[in-house]
């Protein structure tokens, strides 16, 4: 039994495969902020030039063609 449990102390599997984990979930949690950010920037960016710039007139129609005879 005790031999066992020495065993189980010396397999680092469990643990390496817990660090990868925590690893990825900390690397995910700071991509989603950054990318927040970004994008919250982003769009303040885009909400200015709209407001800087003039309406748009409405299109032309384009000409109704003639009836074929």
């Amino acid at each position: 039994m005790i031999s066992k449990i020495h065993d189980l102390r010396k397999n680092s599997k469990g643990a390496t495969l817990v660090e990868y984990g925590l690893a990825a979930a900390l690397v995910s949690i700071a991509a989603a902020a950054t990318l927040t950010s970004v994008g919250q920037g982003v769009n303040r960016a885009f909400t200015t030039v709209n407001g800087k710039l003039p309406a748009a007139p409405a299109p032309a129609r384009a000409p109704t063609p003639a009836p074929a005879a």
